[in-house]
């Protein structure tokens, strides 16, 4: 039998738990040994050893919390282990059947109370870790700009550490509690004050809800408290005063109430603001349809749409909102380049070198060693100077331990440093102050100053309450500091026995401090008062607080404010030094040592003067923060000449291979800082937020120093950042309430589905109650997604979504980029130098014109065809401009004020490209063709619209001499002057005119604006897939899409076969007739009548349709006109011998008018839909081709063609042809390659 462990009340128990710092229960000591794990020591291996020694550890959680991972055990030579319960009573240690059954009961009860255990701090540990987000997400927003409500998140930071690093989980809840109470109080007196006062703004309003909804986690804290009933535990902390659970239910009630009156402004100024925009809705239309919409999108709209055309006002009008902000940075972005590129055109005349760093080698700041810092070149090394404040300021930012003697001392050097280097805020008498005293005088002054300053380090908690003693002698110390530059002693009497060394101190003093009285003012200290009374409030016990406002404050008409102790003193403003200059970040500028000789050499260069100017006016649009006077944008070299040089001028000719190749890596590598991705956090984490591209360091050998590109490049992200902002918070708060709105549920034919309860009676009757339409959230509608893409691209500038990436060798190789590489390739095989191509583009092109002129609605055949003369007018000039920074042609300015060609971001990436050897080497050059048919068809358009437009003068007049609004615009000198006389074509208007434009063109050719661009477009694989098949869905929805207000139209609109099939079943509704038949005979109607164009054929029936409907049956008509000639030019193209001398011609016009029709039939004839998407056209198509080559080259490389026009040749060589850009466009274009294009139409 084994020695039987002591009983409950042995010595050895309480000696045991004593060494652990426990507290001894004597009624039951395993409660108290709960949280320790003991291991036991035996003297003798055996099993029935008796227990000689004990010792053991005490095992926490992550927060230092004691929790119980296994009861006290003593564990044999066999493995078996006895708990500590057990042992109470007398065992058998010999029994080892016992041993165990007494193990396993145990160790089932131990598990179960550890799962317990776990569970409870694994809620604590979660809420903790959710409560710090919260703090520290209150720091980085609302304490940058707000010193002591900064210092106040530090501290509540600090508490919340302090309480758990001391194992206090429940106080760091508490303290979080008290400041939510607290904060949530307050909050609600200013928000009534603000309402009350009309005052609040949209910024504001969101501000204040994103600051009360972060304490949305209260319902989870008062959760936990209330289950584990710990507000009894938090009432016994006499320093969580005011934590209750009422309290904080009061809070949790104030902060809801809060949320609902947020939610009810919102509303209200969200619709007054859409009001503005929208030109179909009123304000309490649009109240109605914020706080619940008529139905849903559904997912084809949600991915296809552009959300300006959407049916949802709210939405479409907040996307034309934005995009008049667009349109204004654009704007003024024109109004920039329009006065920089003449100068900077001036500035390189005669300069003919490729090398940035040469065309603006003066310009450039350089370093000792003659290298390039990165900045523009200024009175001072900034460059240097910077780089070198920041390894100071890092020296001791880096270390974490802020009371080490090494975090003191690099402290001190950077702050001597900074003295050392920079401008002096005042005069130099202001520093000569303390130089004039002598060792003795400031002895005197040290030696009272040190007795001062121990008292307050004694002062641990920094909260400035005092004892009696400590006050007697701050008293006296500061007396005696006052007494020093006089004669009185401490007790009022006249100082004796002074010695001649003593008077010269007094005397000194007594100087000095007249001197200190001279130049100083003393002003009360309200921000270093607040935040030590906060400190104080947080810390203290409710009598403590007391006593620290006697100490501190006064009152005066019966307010608290800071007392005499609190005073500061303050430079007069006559010893101001009037040259100390700063940054506009607000640090004081170097000192003349770091004077830049190379400054006066530029400083009088007008180009010069305008780059400084330029860069500041840039610099200001954006935050404090993210200003770096005279850096250059941080834009990494792009495009493969630029690096060429860089390597040609470092390595010599014979690394330029490398370059190129190490080029083409690089424009796959994985970036965070991509422009098309937004912005990012600290750590790699996407944020909404308005991006400020080129504002990321990266290493000066990789960035660019072509200063013309920076420079408009970094006026197009600071203009587009400073409009955007103004907008983002009424965006947001559109988002907000769209997915707080309802929506209901509608069937196919957009009817409301109900909620019926039915019953049937007695008779067989039945009946029906409670009819309710059905409703779905907001969060789960298709709009709301739809909006959240929409903000995202156009907002946040996260137009590419991130694939992540694939590693290849050391490089990150970006998914998103490669999928975006095989689709240019694809590009460049399929159209770059296709001709044929190109003719069928001009044709379908001008084919949907005309329709759109015969319709009539936004203009007529008169106006198109003095487009095609204007056109055909100006085009040399617009080739001209080809290369230019400056375009001079009228045609090119036109299109560039109204972003015709949806490629106003694209011409500004090009950009770099600043002379026209670089332009006219764009890749897009071999795009010629295509690029000329897109210009002349949409630039022909834009003309006849602008000529359908009537100018009027201030009193809205016809204007003499001018026709149109076309006739009213004018080149002159690079700019596009508008007639002084026009007073409706003013910015305003002139973006509604861009808008109604973009969306005939969307509708007609399709959607290829980056401005407008959809859902799927953000994801590079969706655009891969969908890569030349932008103009399906938006022209099918002119031809098939229901009945719509459009905003940015501004007219409402409907497919035209849809209006057709409508009116036909309007004409013959009371024919017996099928409508099948209906149909036919009114479509021949309207086709026998073309030539005629007698519209007025339908008498009175036509006057009863809107103006809209009349247009879309025209449409209908003369596309169905064209769509019958196609069959007649197809018969004659087609019937000649294949011997005749125009047969090549003729198979060339045959296939140009199967296309045309075949792209027309699309619309309505499934076959030809099918044959469209899969035309050779189709992305996919160039996977099929590689994987055919590849299959050839494994299987048979040296197999032949044994029929056909390619009899004899290596079917391997085709493959290859297919997958090379541009070789087989020029068999394409021989009468053999098109034939075998004409037999996938299945014609010839």
């Amino acid at each position: 039998m084994a020695e039987l462990c002591p009983i409950k009340t042995h010595k050895f128990y309480t000696n045991l738990l004593t060494h652990f710092n426990e507290e001894v229960d004597d009624n039951d000591i395993t409660k108290d040994a709960k949280s320790f794990e003991i291991w036991m020591k035996t003297s003798d291996p055996t099993v029935n050893a008796p227990f000689l020694e004990w010792y053991g550890k005490g095992k926490v959680d992550s927060f230092d919390n004691p929790i119980l991972v296994e009861n006290l055990y003593y564990q044999n030579e066999a493995g078996q282990r006895l708990i500590i319960d057990e042992l109470l009573n007398t065992v058998d240690f010999t029994n080892a059947e016992r041993l165990q059954e007494l193990h396993d009961e145990v160790d089932a009860k131990v598990q179960a109370l550890k799962k317990s255990s776990d569970k409870y701090f694994n809620e604590y540990d979660k809420l903790i870790r959710e409560v710090q987000d919260v703090v520290t997400k209150f720091g980085t927003i609302y304490g940058r700009h707000n010193e002591v409500y900064s210092t106040k998140i530090k501290d509540l930071q600090n508490h919340l550490a302090t309480a758990l690093e001391n194992s206090e989980t429940e106080r760091a809840i508490g303290l979080f509690v008290r400041n939510a109470i607290k904060e949530i109080n307050g909050s609600m007196n200013k928000f009534n004050e603000m309402v009350d006062s009309n005052t609040i703004s949209i910024a504001e309003l969101r501000a204040f809800r994103n600051y009360i909804s972060a304490y949305d986690i209260l319902e989870e804290v008062d959760a936990l408290l209330n289950k584990d009933k710990n507000y009894e535990i938090l009432n016994k902390d006499s320093r969580l005063r005011g934590v209750s659970k009422e309290g904080l239910k009061e809070a949790i009630s104030n902060k809801n109430t809060l949320k609902a009156e947020y939610l009810k402004l919102l509303k209200e100024y969200t619709a007054k603001e859409l009001a503005k925009h929208s030109f179909f809705y009123k304000e309490d239309e649009l109240a109605t349809m914020l706080e619940n919409a008529a139905h849903d999108i559904n997912s084809f709209e949600l991915w296809l749409d552009f959300i300006g055309d959407s049916g949802d006002g709210v939405t479409a009008t907040l996307a034309k909102a934005v995009d008049s902000k667009t349109r204004e940075v654009m704007r003024r972005h024109t109004k920039f380049t329009d006065g920089f590129y003449p100068m900077l055109d001036e500035y390189l005349k005669g300069k003919s070198n490729l090398d940035p760093k040469i065309l603006y080698g003066e310009l450039l700041e350089k370093n000792g060693k003659g290298r390039e810092t990165g900045y523009l070149i200024s009175r001072y090394k900034m460059g240097e100077f910077n780089e070198e404040f920041e390894a100071k300021k890092l020296a001791y930012t880096s270390i974490t331990d802020t009371d080490s003697d090494e975090y003191k001392q690099k402290r001190k050097e950077f702050y001597d440093w900074l003295n050392a280097n920079t401008q002096k805020p005042y005069k130099d008498e202001v520093y000569a102050l303390n130089k004039e005293l002598s060792k003795a005088a400031k002895d005197a002054r040290k030696a009272i100053l040190d007795k001062i300053n121990q008292i307050e380090k004694n002062n641990k908690k920094k909260t400035h309450v005092y004892t009696e003693k400590e006050l007697d002698e701050l008293n006296m110390y500061y007396r005696q500091l006052r007494n020093l530059g006089t004669l009185e002693g401490e007790d009022g009497e006249y100082k004796g026995n002074l010695s001649e060394e003593d008077i010269e101190i007094i005397v000194e003093i007594s100087k000095y401090n007249a001197k200190i009285r001279k130049i100083y003012d003393y002003k009360p200290d309200l921000v270093g008062y607040k935040i030590a009374k906060n400190r104080a409030e947080e810390e203290l016990t409710e009598e403590a607080f007391e006593e620290w406002l006697k100490q501190n404050s006064e009152s005066v008409n019966g307010k608290l404010i800071p007392n005499r102790k609190w005073s500061k003193r303050v430079v007069k403003d006559k010893y101001l030094n009037p040259d100390f200059k700063t940054n506009s970040q607000g640090y004081a500028l170097p000192n003349d040592s770091w004077l830049n000789p190379d400054y006066d050499k530029v400083k009088d260069k007008e180009f010069y003067k305008e780059l400084v100017k330029q860069q500041t006016e840039m610099q200001s649009r954006i935050p404090v923060k993210d200003r770096r006077d005279f850096q250059l944008p941080m834009m990494p070299k792009s495009g493969t000449i630029e690096r060429m040089i860089d390597s040609t001028r470092e390595k010599g000719i014979r690394k330029v291979g490398s370059v190129i190749k190490e080029g083409a890596l690089d424009t796959l590598t994985y970036r965070k800082g991509d422009t098309t991705r937004g912005t990012y956090d600290v750590n790699d984490n996407p944020i909404d937020f308005v991006p400020i591209n080129y504002n990321i360091k990266i290493p000066v050998e990789q960035m660019s120093f072509d200063l013309g590109k920076l420079f408009v490049h970094f006026n197009y992200t600071t203009l587009n950042y400073g409009l955007t902002t103004e907008i983002l918070d009424f965006a947001l708060g559109v988002k907000e309430l769209v997915e707080e709105r309802g929506y209901t549920r509608v069937n196919n034919k957009f009817e409301p589905l109900l909620n019926k309860i039915t019953w049937r009676d007695d008779e067989g009757v039945t009946h029906s109650l409670n009819e309710q339409k059905q409703y779905k959230s907001g969060k789960e509608s298709n709009v709301a997604q739809q909006l959240d893409h929409f903000i995202k691209a156009q907002i946040f500038g996260q137009k590419d979504r991130d694939l992540g990436y694939f590693e290849l060798g050391v490089r990150r190789i970006d998914t998103a980029k490669m999928v975006q590489m095989i689709g240019n390739y694809t590009s460049y095989s399929l159209l770059g130098l296709n001709f044929l191509a190109a003719e069928v583009n001009i044709l379908q092109g001008t084919t949907q014109n005309i329709i759109e002129a015969v319709s009539g609605e936004f203009f007529g055949m008169r106006n198109y065809f003095k487009s095609g003369h204007i056109y055909s007018k100006n085009v040399i000039g617009a080739i001209g401009d080809i290369g230019d920074k400056q375009p001079k042609n009228l045609l090119t300015l036109l299109n560039r004020t109204f972003d015709t060609l949806g490629k106003y971001d694209d011409e500004l990436a090009n950009s770099e490209n600043n002379t026209r050897f670089k332009k006219l080497l764009n890749s897009s050059s071999v795009f010629f063709m295509t690029n000329i048919g897109e210009h002349m068809i949409q630039t022909r358009l834009m003309l006849s619209m602008l000529d359908a437009k009537i100018p009027l003068d201030k009193d809205g007049n016809a204007i003499e001499g001018l026709a149109s609004m076309l006739d009213a615009f004018t080149a002159v000198d690079g700019k596009l002057v508008l007639d002084s006389r026009v007073a409706n074509f003013d910015n305003k208007s002139q973006d509604t005119f861009a808008r109604q434009l973009q969306t005939v063109i969307r509708r007609t050719h399709g959607n290829y604006n980056s401005h407008t661009s959809v859902a799927w477009q953000r994801h590079a694989v969706m655009r891969l897939v969908g890569a030349m098949r932008k103009w399906i869905r938006s022209t099918y929805l002119k031809r098939w899409g229901r009945r719509r207000k459009n905003e940015f139209l501004e007219r409402e609109t409907e497919g035209y076969y849809v209006t057709t099939r409508k009116a036909v079943t309007f004409l013959w509704n009371k024919n017996e007739e099928n409508e099948y038949i209906k149909a036919n005979k009114f479509l021949y109607k309207l086709v026998r009548d073309l030539k005629q164009l007698k519209w007025d054929m339908l008498s009175k029936d036509w006057e009863q349709l809107e103006d809209f409907q009349k247009a879309n049956l025209r449409r209908a008509v003369a596309e169905i006109g064209f769509f019958i000639t196609t069959f007649i030019a197809i018969a004659v193209f087609t019937k000649g011998d294949d011997d005749d001398e125009d047969e090549y011609e003729n198979v060339r016009l045959a296939y140009l008018a199967v296309r045309l029709q075949t792209e027309m039939a699309f619309y309505l004839n499934p076959l030809d839909t099918l044959k469209i998407l899969k035309s050779p056209s189709a992305s996919i198509t160039m996977v099929e081709h590689l994987i055919r080559m590849i299959d050839q080259l494994i299987t048979d490389p040296t197999e032949v063609y044994v029929r056909g026009r390619r009899e004899g040749q290596l079917k391997l060589r085709k493959d290859i042809e297919d997958l090379l850009p541009y070789i087989k466009q020029f068999d394409r274009m021989t009468e053999e390659g098109i034939k075998e294009q004409l037999v996938w139409f299945n014609m010839k």
